[in-house]
């Protein structure tokens, strides 16, 4: 049988200048392509990786990183599975956080009788994965987190803060498994969502290959379980795993796995979004979902305190005695509440099947292209360091989020970069505006700032509707 041989140019996605070209058979998997590809351009492999056939950065149906978790693995699938054919163009996006995008360009198809090893053929320039960022930004970023100076909230110390998936750079991962008493791993896993109780499984099958801020967070949550011992020593993390003599499939725990990660998926997803709802209100929208099958009140109570609990939310009571679980701390909860009544919002925003579809897949900022768009801006033409934009990205959403005016948002953010010495260009101002327009406020119940001043308008610049009373806002 012959074999199908696939000539593919990768292209630097920042600079098309850049480029390799490779060989490769059909019969090789995605994964062994991530390989070709990060030793064409002399990359480490640390960190995780996708392919979107639709060219999608975090594209749901993407092909992961088997230690993604996702359930399109890049060395289960081949590549010839996709059928690729000629000017087909992919993407290939590595490192998710520092985002690496590349663009995969079919150019030539061929069989041959016998089997070829990879080869690479040609190129052009060169690739730093780690430059050396300039001393003025790359020695400390402490942005002065002026929107709020988060109280401690004793385990949720811990809270997600959406820290994007990537590797730790840590030399090595060394993964032990250590027995314990069957009744103890059940019980302390049946105490734990379903986020935490798959990453155990992950570790007790030692398939935990990369590990991330997130993956830490996690990790950490699992030690004070009871279920894991973690230790760094710098350079190599040591995880001390501890699992049971037996594998009971009939446990409860196993029962619908999948269905409570994907509900605990969907829910941080929309909390993150709306920053503060009322609990009955998460439930309603939960209930209207066709992609998540509608629970019982009694299963999402138990989830929603389960989350409460080991540090994902936080809760408290509103002046109208309703109760709400929120992504923020308190001080920033109740400062939000009190901006909807200066900004009445009818009902909290709903989305599209494409981005209730990435909310299930990824990192629920990744579904509004205007996060990524402005990550890319401040590392790839500010030069900033990756930690240095998370931790101004995270800032900013805050003052999105609590309502903040137009000038406020960007005396805010004035103050913060000339603090850190950095001049505030017209160009960042309006990035910045374009920012505050197109990501959703938790002061408008995820709607933008956008939508609702598009509303508001008196010039003729408003959405248009049968009935007024259709619009969200009164």
């Amino acid at each position: 049988m012959p074999y199908l041989y696939y000539q593919l140019k990768i292209t630097s996605s920042y600079n098309p200048e850049i480029y390799r070209i490779v060989e490769i058979c059909g019969d090789r998997t995605f994964a062994e392509l991530s390989d070709c590809i990060l030793d064409a351009f002399e990359f480490d492999k640390s960190h995780l990786y996708l392919f979107s056939l639709k060219r999608k950065p975090y594209d749901p149906d993407g092909i992961y990183h088997p230690a993604a978790d996702h359930r399109r693995r890049a060395d289960q699938i081949r590549l010839q599975d996709v059928k690729p054919v000629v000017r087909n163009k992919y993407l290939y996006l590595y490192d998710f956080g520092d985002d690496w995008m590349f663009y995969i360009t079919v150019q030539k198809i061929r069989e041959s009788g016998r089997e070829i090893p990879v080869k690479l053929i040609g190129g052009q320039g060169d690739l730093c994965q780690y430059p050396d960022w300039e001393d003025d930004q790359a020695d400390e970023w402490d942005i002065e987190e002026s929107c709020c100076n988060e109280p401690d909230h004793g385990e949720n110390d811990d809270a997600d803060d959406g820290t994007e998936d990537g590797a730790m750079g840590l030399g090595t991962l060394v993964i032990t498994l250590a027995e314990e008493d069957d009744s103890i791993v059940r019980e302390n896993l049946m105490s734990i969502p379903a986020l935490l109780q798959r990453l155990w499984i992950r570790l007790v099958k030692e398939e935990l290959e990369a590990v991330g801020d997130k993956e830490m967070e996690l990790l950490h949550r699992l030690e004070k379980a009871g279920l894991v011992e973690v230790n760094e020593n710098g350079t190599d993390l040591y995880l001390s795993v501890k699992k049971g003599s037996t594998d009971d499939k009939n446990d409860k725990i196993w029962d619908d796995f999948q269905k409570r990660c994907d509900l605990e998926y969907w829910l941080l997803s929309m909390v993150g979004i709306y920053g503060v709802i009322e609990k009955d209100a998460l439930y309603k929208c939960l209930c209207e979902r066709e992609i998540i099958p509608v629970w019982s009140r009694e299963q999402f109570e138990e989830t929603v305190e389960k989350l409460i609990k080991w540090g994902f939310w936080n809760r408290l009571t509103g002046a109208d005695g309703a109760a709400y679980i929120s992504s923020f701390c308190d001080e920033i909860a109740k400062e939000i509440l009190q901006k909807r009544e200066a900004y009445p919002v009818k009902w909290y925003c709903s989305f599209d099947q494409d981005t209730e579809d990435f909310l299930l897949a990824g990192d629920w900022k990744e579904a509004f292209p205007i996060y990524g768009e402005t990550c890319q801006y401040l590392f790839w033409e500010r030069g900033w360091h990756p930690e240095d934009v998370g931790s101004f990205l995270e800032q900013l959403i805050k003052c999105v989020a609590m309502g903040y005016s137009e000038q406020e948002y960007l005396t805010w953010i004035e103050e913060a970069l000339s603090e850190n010495q950095i001049a505030f260009t017209k160009t960042m101002r309006k990035v910045f505006l374009k920012f505050r327009r197109e990501f959703p406020s938790a002061a408008l119940k995820g709607y933008t700032w956008g939508e609702y001043e598009k509303s508001g308008r008196k010039d003729g610049y408003r959405q248009l509707s049968l009935f007024e009373e259709e619009l969200p806002f009164q």
